[in-house]
């Protein structure tokens, strides 16, 4: 009798669970989310988790190589892939290089299927570790603030320090000497106030003082021989517009750019060439080869007065790493009537310029305009790409092998700024971009506050949060 019982148990669990029959195309795209279709995606990245924006009973998801089926999924609208199994299929994918997803759903007993979608196996990996910042996404405050890492190859995300340990002071401005968690920086803002230095195992603060006078370390750039910081010296105010697409505006009163001997434990601000009254300096960003210092310029107004005046261009200047002094003239780079130029990185190779546009200003995260601009230098022209939106995109920055844009973007919500990676080709176009990949609560809401100042790293940090603390708080 009790075996009966069982096997009817085990019959009604087959009959619940819909036999795929007969599926009849509909014509339509599938709605997903986020959307990958067309997108390049490495070989190496975590699975592509999505949403099924329909309500229905069930779906069942078929991933394809020609005609052969790597991997199946079925379930409800929430597609969450096994990695073993999802990393097998990418190996066997990046041979053919595209893979078809076929989608289809159930309502009741019927079965509809969209029309398939696509995206591209680079066989280029993506840098597997990334470090950021999370923060609410307004002016809320300091608390619930973070730095970051994750393995970008699954879903491992650590934390470097948490502002729970600090008495929720702020932190920000992390920066790694090439991609190397070895080498690194960051900014203790509020109660406990420095910069951090970490150099292996070893912990210290920058000496921020010239004489008696301390200097407001803000943008860094590491120099690659890892003697070297230059910083931005800021001066950063913020105020708040009645209009309610565009309640928020950060402004700088002065800037002018610094430089860090870290081997001397000096700040340099005697440089005729950069410490300029005049002029507006910030955004340092060193030449891979280290001998050029590329930075954001612009003529000084009244401020904030005269806020919408100010539009930057990109410079450069020589450098002479054995003697930490600059050299020759101070050159314009890129510089866009009518445009705000900010936030420049060169790409490993050093051909290509990474800049973020925006109509004023150089803060561009809180400008629904500012927008991705790659410039060649070698052959001084601009690249069309596919990566921007209607919405606020910037914070950008290279893979170590150059063939990978991460930077942060507002398109969902306009609201919380995400993490997003696009495939650049040969020629410098970037590719329709994908959003960093989420699973389980994520999945479903993509998170609750913004990602900021995104770095690749070659390795996760494994310096200890208390070491950390212990040295911002002696």
């Amino acid at each position: 009798m009790k075996n009966i019982l069982i096997l009817l148990l085990l019959l009604g669990v087959v009959a619940c669970r819909q036999q795929v029959g007969e599926k009849q195309p509909n014509g339509l795209q599938a709605p997903v989310f986020p959307d990958y279709s067309g997108c390049v995606v490495p070989v190496n990245i975590a699975p592509l988790n999505f949403e099924v924006m329909k309500g229905c009973d069930e779906v069942e998801v078929v991933y394809r190589v020609g005609e052969k089926v790597l991997l199946t999924y079925r379930g409800d609208q929430y597609v969450e892939l096994p990695l073993r199994k999802w990393k097998k299929m990418m190996a066997e994918a990046v041979k053919a290089g595209k893979v078809e997803i076929s989608i289809s759903y159930r309502s009741g007993r019927e079965w509809k299927e969209y029309k398939p979608i696509y995206f591209q196996v680079a066989a280029e990996p993506v840098d597997e570790w990334i470090a950021y910042r999370l923060i609410f996404p307004g002016y809320e405050g300091w608390a619930g603030m973070g730095i970051y890492q994750r393995n970008v190859a699954d879903f491992q995300e650590e934390t470097i320090l948490d502002n729970r340990m600090t008495g929720k002071n702020c932190m920000n401005c992390h920066s790694f000497n090439r991609y190397s968690p070895d080498q690194f920086m960051f900014h203790m803002r509020g109660s406990i106030t420095g910069t951090v230095l970490v150099e292996g195992e070893d912990c210290s603060l920058v000496n921020g003082k010239t004489g008696e006078q301390s200097v407001p370390l803000v943008y860094p750039a590491w120099h690659p021989s890892g003697r070297y910081i230059a910083f931005s010296s800021n001066s950063t105010r913020q105020f708040f517009h009645v209009h309610p697409e565009k309640q928020v505006e950060v402004y700088d009163e002065s800037s002018d750019i610094v430089l860090y001997d870290i081997r001397n434990k000096q700040i340099q601000t005697d440089s005729a060439l950069l410490a300029r009254s005049n002029v507006f300096e910030t955004y340092p960003a060193w030449s891979p080869s280290g001998d050029r210092l590329y930075f954001c310029s612009t003529d000084s107004v009244l401020m904030p007065e005269e806020y919408k005046k100010i539009q930057y261009q990109i410079c450069s200047v020589g450098f002479d790493a054995e003697k930490g002094t600059f050299t020759g003239s101070v050159d314009t780079v890129l510089s866009i009537p009518g445009k705000s130029v900010v936030f420049p990185r060169i790409s490993p190779d050093g051909r290509f310029l990474l800049v973020t546009t925006l109509d004023y200003g150089c803060f561009p995260i809180w400008h629904k305009e500012s927008d991705l601009v790659m410039w060649d230098l070698e052959n001084k022209q601009f690249i069309p790409h596919l990566a921007n939106s209607f919405d606020a995109d910037g914070y950008h920055s290279w893979s170590s092998n150059g063939k990978w844009v991460m930077f942060g973007s507002r398109r969902i919500d306009g609201l919380f700024t995400r993490l997003w990676f696009a495939y650049v080709k040969e020629d410098g176009q970037l590719c329709k971009p994908f959003l960093l990949p989420q699973r389980g609560e994520l999945l479903k809401d993509t998170g609750s506050k913004s990602y900021n100042v995104p770095e690749f790293i070659s390795k996760p940090v494994t310096v200890s949060p208390r070491k950390l603390l212990k040295t911002a708080k002696p």
